[in-house]
């Protein structure tokens, strides 16, 4: 299916010269229902041009196939039927219009570029035609018609150039330079709740206001930013009297809403019903609550990625939104997935779980604290590590901001040369509490280049990442600048919503907090995890190796902790068929928030990637996990 282009390709530019107003026209001044034909075709408009609502009253009754305005408010209202009326716009429009008509065509959109006092474009179902188009937007449009694919609509953003525009068809959508959070909406009404259907919500119309807003209708959905709020009411109207909103139009200074038909019961949609089920009035309010400038969700359903969708902005106050792509920092939960590299140690015979951290085929010292006298059967060993069950210090980690040099990993691991952090040492007994140790996960930092003779980012990198098609995630301290330059990495914010200064703090620790990735990579940990090490039909762990990741490392004391700072649902919860078992883990570091879950039986997950350290702390990201748990019914 043809889709949105790359989200680099739409950029929003600034705002040029406002435009200017036809005078001598008369505006209707109230939001007024001209007319109520009895094919439930509806007509509200605010501040537009007398005629034209006298027009579309006339048409009305036959259905409105397009209804637009030029820059100057010259209007055009054409009728499905063929019937079309027009005030004040170029020659040429009109008589393309009639043309195409007299030829049995039927119009589909009429729209006026902002550039140029006789721009126009008329699309048929059989054609196009128009004058001082933008290139690219002609080629595309000869490409669909030469495909045979129906184009629905074809509108422009005013005030300036002629090349932001967006093509919705039968089959998508095609934009360029659109608002990134026009192009975020249009992505997620795109997403499907399955993993092989079509989008429950087809895309019917798509405008741009002439303050900058916008508007994204999908049969009983719409979604709207900055439009005047009595057009957003009465697209609200609508809905509730079940009625559709096939057209919403924008003039230089007010509105028009069209309605053709009535909307019968729609189909689950299990991500809208996800998007509303969050805890809090649905996403966006629960967002704007816990003060989360911006969110990504993906789901695993039949251990693939089923569908992914990003809420929000990548900055406070910015324009670029975030999206299923966009980069974020893991925190924590980058141990999950340098657990999974230690697990390939293990597969390699390069080390065992059980063996002993002290053997001298390490190669180097395990730091003990001097005060601490370990006795047999309390050896220190990588599986007690993963388990942060091996008495190792160093809770959490600081991060270091932007400017700041960055000790090196002997550095951090002596708590000296400018690290941030104590030295690293085991402080109390091996396996005899369960501990949060991003201390141990340093040390596996060391172990990782003693044993592989690269440094632990790199191998990260090589032997986890790419073979799990991680393609957009590193554990590189520095992000790679082509996300950066694609304005496509998320900004850190504290519990008020400002953002971090710098944008982002750094963290050198790879095992322990160094993962940038997104949700649609983090889907493969899911995938690979639930086939029971298996990805892609090759064996990247095997499955004794799962089964030691989801297995409870002490059953004594918290007995639902397993390795990679995963929990598992404890033996006695277990369902007969085992579908509700599940492994869960959350991430977190300065400015951003996580959350991973799956459920192997079932073979789904989903993972929230936040860039903000919520009002509410983790209750955020597992809230809006558990909202998209409740429209599946996993947990049943």
């Amino acid at each position: 299916m043809k889709t949105i282009t790359r989200r680099s390709a739409l950029r929003s530019f600034s705002v040029g010269a406002a435009g200017f107003l036809f005078g001598g026209t008369h505006y209707a001044s109230a939001a007024t229902n001209i007319f109520n034909a009895p094919n439930y075709a509806q007509v509200f408009g605010k501040n537009i041009p007398v005629p034209a609502l006298n027009a579309a009253q006339e048409l009305a009754s036959a259905g409105i196939a397009t209804m637009n305005f030029t820059p100057q408010d010259g209007w055009v209202v054409v009728a499905k039927n063929g019937q079309y009326r027009a005030g004040n716009i170029p020659d040429a429009c009109k008589q393309k219009i009639e043309a195409f008509i007299k030829a049995g065509h039927k119009i589909q959109c009429v729209a006026f570029p902002p550039q140029g006092s006789s721009s126009y474009l008329v699309v048929s179902d059989q054609d196009f035609a128009g004058f001082q188009l933008d290139t690219k937007l002609t080629q595309e449009l000869t490409k669909l018609k030469s495909s045979g694919t129906r184009i629905k609509k074809v509108a422009f953003r005013p005030k300036r150039g002629n090349d932001r525009w967006i093509i919705l068809t039968e089959k998508g959508v095609i934009a360029q330079n659109i608002q990134d959070d026009c192009y975020q909406m249009l992505r997620n009404l795109q997403e499907s709740p399955s993993v092989s259907g079509q989008p429950v919500r087809k895309i019917n119309d798509v405008s741009f206001s002439a303050t900058g807003g916008w508007n994204v209708c999908a049969d009983d959905y719409a979604h709207n930013h900055k439009i005047p709020s009595g057009c957003a009411g009465q697209i609200n109207n609508l809905k509730g009297q079940r009625l559709q909103t096939d057209l919403v139009v924008f003039s230089t200074q007010g509105w028009c809403v069209i309605s053709n038909q009535s909307f019968s019961q729609m189909p689950t949609d299990e991500i809208r019903t996800f998007e509303k089920a969050v805890r809090g009035g649905g996403i966006w309010k629960r967002m704007s609550i816990s003060k989360v400038p911006g969110v990504s969700v993906g789901v695993v359903i039949d251990n693939k990625l089923a569908w992914s969708c990003s809420y929000g902005f990548l900055k406070t106050g910015g324009t670029n939104a975030a999206h299923p792509e966009s980069i974020f920092q893991a925190g924590s939960l980058s141990q999950l997935v340098s657990t999974i590299g230690a697990l390939r140690l293990v597969r390699l015979g390069k080390f065992g779980l059980e063996q002993d951290l002290r053997d001298d085929k390490l190669g180097f010292a395990t730091p003990i604290s001097a005060s601490l006298k370990i006795d047999e059967g309390q050896e220190p060993t990588l599986g007690l590590l993963l388990g942060n069950r091996c008495g190792f210090n160093v809770t959490g980690l600081k991060g270091y901001s932007k400017g700041r040099p960055l000790p090196n990993l002997e550095n951090i691991l002596n708590g000296k040369g400018g690290a941030n952090n104590f030295k690293v040492e085991i402080k109390k007994t091996p396996n005899t509490a369960f501990e949060p140790s991003s201390g141990g996960y340093i040390f596996l930092d060391k172990m990782i280049k003693k044993i592989t003779s690269q440094p632990a980012n790199r191998w990260l990198d090589d032997n986890v990442l790419k073979p799990l098609e991680m393609k957009d995630s590193s554990f590189d301290v520095n992000i790679d600048n082509k996300y950066v330059a694609d304005n496509n990495v998320a900004a850190g914010h504290n519990p008020n919503g400002g953002m971090l200064t710098g944008e982002r703090y750094r963290y050198p620790e790879s095992s322990a907090y160094g993962l940038n990735t997104n949700v649609k990579d983090m889907a493969n940990i899911i995938s690979m995890i639930n086939q029971g090490g298996s990805f892609k039909g090759q064996t990247f762990l095997t499955t004794d190796m799962v089964e030691a990741l989801l297995t409870r490392v002490n059953e004594k004391e918290q007995p639902n902790r397993a390795l990679g700072g995963l929990n598992v649902t404890p033996f006695d919860k277990i369902n007969a068929t085992g579908s509700n078992f599940r492994y869960s883990t959350s991430g977190q570091c300065v400015g951003f928030r996580s959350i991973l879950m799956g459920y192997p039986i079932q073979g789904t997950g989903v993972v929230v990637m936040a860039n903000g350290n919520a009002k509410d702390g983790p209750r955020f990201c597992f809230d809006v996990a558990n909202a998209v748990i409740g429209a599946y019914g996993w947990e049943k």
